[in-house]
């Protein structure tokens, strides 16, 4: 059983819901029966309620003061009700602050009426590099260029890192010399990165091995192979793992090291301190979880296909390759970075909603038994066909040439992924003829 505050009470075709957040901010909702007792949602109604806060992903103002409810988070399904564990549950994006709104307690509204209804957050309010929360005495910073107040140490050294890791009693003497060509690699494949929040966390890091329950007691997460606790500054592995070079527990270890990188969270004095990429701007667990898996693997010595989150790893392959995105600001920016970069690279504004959308596909896949139309993530693949054929694709490319870089992005898209994702890949095809025939000059055209 889980604490939710109730935020907000609304309407959506005929039927009212409350909304509720857990400590982690992650959204749950209940039906509002006409008595005004409570039940459950079944799969496909959560999906249908998440997705109108997804697709109009404008931050949701919440306040400090609500009604406080113990909940067992459910899905109802044919064989009764099903746990819905954390990992099955949508990120919310804000902290705190008002719904925008005459009745606190109801709002109706309609996918269409969603932002009339909802107060959009106002970006110049807080700084999107760092917070402070002066209630909580906790400092929230989101941009590493402003951490020289909170962590002294400059021109950290390959060795300071090493003697660290040494002296750590908290990391066991079989992972010294794993984190140690660890920290080598980074140092060699992005001498720019900066590693000062990396440091500050190996002084008191510390590495456990644990049974399957216990990852699950931790995660709430049958399939979970490693898990990085930043409030703790804890790495949760499984126990009897060996580290072979091109195993899959060996990238699980590199990925898990590669988000300390990144995340911290510790005191100063009487300060809380928690450095994080992730902001009110812009909060999205793919985003993080794709990039921290690319940056993992890019520090092998060989190539490997079988990645963390492979279908958003793919996805995210592409998009990095397209803008020739520099993996250093990946630990040394915001998170709300990529999109900025996505967005000046194509010239609009739509990377949030297709990386929203990313995060969302991931959503329906996990949930057993629940899709959604293949059309819905449409979107995602004219993204990825866009960004792909600008770059390869001229007017001076032939057809047939054009097909086989069609084929390229294909596989890349589909390069081990599961077929229950059900992607239909005539979509890239469908664009490519559209982007071929979009030239005015037919030269090197054999159609």
């Amino acid at each position: 059983m889980r604490e939710y505050r109730k935020i907000v009470q609304f309407s959506y075709n005929n039927q009212k819901y409350n909304m509720y957040l857990d400590k982690n901010n992650r959204r749950f909702f209940m039906k509002v029966n006409s008595d005004g007792s409570l039940s459950y949602l079944t799969g496909d109604e959560l999906i249908e309620i998440s997705k109108l806060f997804i697709k109009n992903s404008d931050i949701l103002m919440i306040g400090k003061d609500f009604e406080k409810i113990n909940i067992v988070p459910k899905i109802l399904t044919i064989s009764g009700a099903v746990l819905l564990t954390s990992s099955l549950l949508f990120n919310f994006l804000s902290k705190e602050s008002k719904i925008s709104s005459s009745d606190n307690n109801h709002i109706s509204l309609s996918e269409e009426d969603l932002k009339k209804y909802i107060s959009t957050y106002d970006e110049e309010e807080k700084s999107q590099d760092y917070y402070y929360d002066e209630e909580n005495n906790k400092l929230y910073i989101y941009n590493l260029e402003y951490i020289d107040n909170v962590i002294k140490e400059d021109n950290i050294s390959l060795d300071d890192i090493k003697e660290t890791i040494q002296n750590n009693k908290k990391i066991p003497g079989e992972y010294k010399d794993l984190l140690s060509e660890y920290s080598e690699r980074v140092v060699s494949n992005y001498p720019d990165a900066d590693l000062r929040v990396f440091y500050n966390n190996l002084q008191t890091m510390e590495i456990v091995e644990c049974s399957k329950q216990a990852m699950f007691d931790e995660t709430l997460n049958v399939n979970c192979s490693g898990y990085y606790d930043r409030k703790h500054n804890r790495i949760y592995v499984l126990e009897d793992n060996t580290y072979e070079k091109g195993s899959w527990n060996y990238q699980v270890i590199y990925h898990e090291l590669s988000h300390t990188l990144t995340g911290s969270s510790f005191k100063l004095d009487n300060l809380n301190v928690q450095i994080q990429m992730e902001n009110d701007s812009f909060n999205n667990e793919m985003t993080q979880e794709a990039l921290n898996s690319l940056f993992a693997v890019s520090l092998f010595d060989y190539d490997e296909d079988h990645i963390a989150y492979q279908l958003q790893s793919n996805y995210y392959s592409v998009m990095t390759e397209c803008m020739d995105y520099d993996f250093t600001d990946y630990v040394n920016k915001p998170l709300s970075d990529f999109p900025k970069q996505l967005d000046e690279y194509n010239n609009d504004d739509n990377a949030k909603e297709i990386l929203e959308l990313i995060q969302f596909q991931r959503e329906d896949y996990i949930h057993d038994k629940i899709e959604t139309e293949e059309t819905e993530f449409y979107p995602i693949i004219d993204y990825l066909c866009d960004m792909y054929f600008r770059k390869y694709i001229t007017e001076y490319t032939s057809y047939e040439d054009a097909i086989v870089i069609a084929n390229n992005l294909e596989n890349r898209i589909l390069k081990n992924v599961p077929d229950d994702y059900k992607i239909n890949t005539s979509r890239i095809y469908e664009n490519l003829d559209n982007y071929y025939n979009s030239y005015d000059n037919t030269v090197g055209k054999t159609l």
